[in-house]
């Protein structure tokens, strides 16, 4: 049973957490960390030094708290009953809270932390520790292994805490997308991205020896053939992030290095709805990943937009036809950027692309973990991954971006590329290298896949709140931080989601049901035996002004998403 609640004054729910204690209890910490919690569960009661004393169980996605209590107390340090050979305990008190959930690879009899996850390894306690576990030598977020002259400032995808070259400034360590462990896995071979922008310079040093041109496209009429727009390094820049190539020499490398890329030029005053419906959809069954940096401008200091019309709607349907199609009938996975309105309450949900059930809508934050001040929040927020944000550098404020080539082959633009448009292409090179890594998935499994690879950023935020289904969400990093190396592990192992299906009901909702600064609620009845994983509502109404208009779906547990923000 689900609530539509209208209302024409802000909802202004409070979103709980239950992060509070003072003192935060190491088993569930622990337990809700890691990526199987049924292996964490077993490992628990079939280690000698527990289990002898303490077993634990789930209620539901929970652990019981009580079991969760008595572990707690076993694994006290001031417990001197405990072996100090034991693994567990150690592993326990070492989790730092930032541990993204690759480096928790709770496999029985394999526990690999000792003092420190980023730390070396104690070899006279961990003398039992498989040696392919011992992969965390010294910093396992180092600086990224490469010859390009600005390799030391690819924070995004491994930020040992400084940036060469850059002294002074305020960096949180390991704000990232631990990409480096991944890559001994992949680094995106046999996927292939397209990026749709101004157009991308396929002959740019970083990108010539992976372009694919059998899948370019220059969808503007003002121009040649050629889907490289002179004079627009955006989409270049776009690219390099997602793909950059490792030896060039010119200016770092991208997130999934060996995948196969290529351009396609729709942002134009040229273009219509139909070009941007093809260049979104033209052989999508050999296109994997789709990447946008782009989108209408929603809010401004005039007031926010709501699209929808029939236009936007011929370019819903080209997505969503290859949601279903693409990829040799696995579906196309599909990323775009969440806005850069946040000044003016952007909410992705405003947008007809970024609201589409199964596309990525993906926020940013700064090298510091804090939410992007530009960055747009809401409930269609997918994630978000390393862009740029306010930090300090000697105590002055400055503004550091991540690190992209530029439109001309002699230039980089070092630390300078921002917004939700540096986050996009990050995120899409995350899902090349699970999709590298696991070519089997259907398009419906990367939404889970990546959803299961996400870091929990800043966990006393208020905007987090648990779903239904035990996971957490927040309106501004949506599921957290994205991970390379948790989704090339979670894509490894992943055994599908499932068969799906769309379930339609109208709600018969007459006009002047909402009083002014008051609101109304409706109650949809969802057929018994049904799992729901997403609610759109497709609202036909008529307001005085949609500034005083909020729509907020309730869950039976109890979520609530807003889906039209009042402002």
């Amino acid at each position: 049973m689900f609530l539509l609640l209208f209302a024409l004054i802000l909802m202004g729910a409070a979103l709980a957490t239950d992060y509070t204690e003072s003192t935060p209890s190491l088993c569930l910490h622990a337990f809700e960390s890691a990526i199987d919690t049924d292996l964490f569960i077993e490992l628990v009661n079939t280690h000698s030094d527990i289990s002898e004393s303490v077993s634990v169980r789930k209620l539901g996605s929970r652990l019981v708290e009580a079991d969760c209590a008595a572990l707690d107390t076993l694994l006290d340090p001031t417990n001197t009953s405990m072996s100090s050979k034991s693994v567990m305990p150690r592993l326990l008190h070492s989790l730092p809270s930032d541990t993204p959930m690759s480096h928790q690879n709770y496999v029985k009899d394999t526990l690999v932390y000792a003092k420190d996850t980023h730390g070396q390894f104690d070899t006279d306690t961990d003398t039992d520790t498989p040696m392919h576990h011992q992969n965390y030598v010294k910093d396992t977020h180092g600086q990224v292994p490469c010859t390009d002259p600005e390799c030391g400032t690819l924070w995004h995808l491994s930020n040992p805490g400084y940036i060469e070259g850059y002294a002074g400034v305020d960096i949180t360590p390991n704000i990232d997308i631990d990409v480096l462990p991944a890559w001994d896995v992949t680094k995106g071979e046999g996927v292939t991205a397209v990026v749709v922008d101004q157009g991308v310079d396929g002959s740019h040093p970083d990108l010539a020896t992976h372009w694919d041109s059998s899948v370019e496209g220059n969808y503007c009429t003002d121009s040649t053939d050629n889907p490289y727009y002179p004079g627009g390094s955006h989409g270049t820049s776009c690219a390099g992030l997602l793909a950059g190539g490792e030896a060039d020499g010119s200016c770092g490398m991208g997130v999934a290095p060996d995948s196969n890329l290529s351009g396609r030029r729709v942002l134009c005053s040229a273009a219509t709805y139909g070009a941007f419906a093809s260049s979104l959809s033209d052989h999508c069954d050999r296109i994997d990943v789709f990447s946008n940096s782009w989108g209408p401008t929603g809010c401004t200091g005039s007031g926010c937009i709501i699209y929808g019309d029939s236009n936007d709607v011929i370019i819903q349907a080209a997505i969503e036809g290859c949601l279903e199609t693409g990829r040799n009938g696995k579906g196309s996975v599909y990323f775009f950027a969440s806005g850069n309105e946040a000044s003016y309450d952007g909410d992705p949900n405003d947008y007809p692309y970024s609201r589409l059930p199964q596309v990525l809508s993906i926020s940013s934050v700064g090298i510091t973990g804090k939410p992007s001040y530009y960055s747009n929040h809401g409930a269609a927020v997918f994630a978000v991954t390393p862009s740029s944000g306010l930090t300090t550098q000697d105590g002055v404020s400055v503004n550091v971006g991540v690190t992209a080539p530029d439109q001309s082959s002699l230039e980089c633009n070092v630390l300078g590329f921002t917004g939700t448009s540096a986050a996009t292409p990050i995120a899409a090179g995350v899902g090349v290298l699970a999709l590298a890594a696991n070519p089997d998935l259907q398009g419906v499994d990367i939404r889970h896949v990546l959803a299961n690879s996400c870091r929990v950023l800043d966990v006393s935020d208020e905007s987090w709140t648990e779903n239904g289904a035990g996971v957490m969400h927040s309106e501004y990093y949506g599921y957290g931080l994205l991970q390379a190396s948790a989704a090339v592990t979670v894509a490894q192992a992943w055994g599908g989601t499932g068969q799906q299906e769309t379930l339609s009901y109208d709600l018969d909702i007459h006009s002047s049901l909402v009083p002014a600064r008051n609101s109304t609620e409706y109650t949809v009845t969802v057929a018994g035996g049904v799992m729901v994983e997403t609610v759109v509502v497709k609202p036909t109404l008529t307001a005085p002004q949609l500034t005083g208009l909020s729509i907020t779906v309730v869950s039976p547990s109890g979520t609530e998403s807003v889906v039209l923000r009042n402002r």
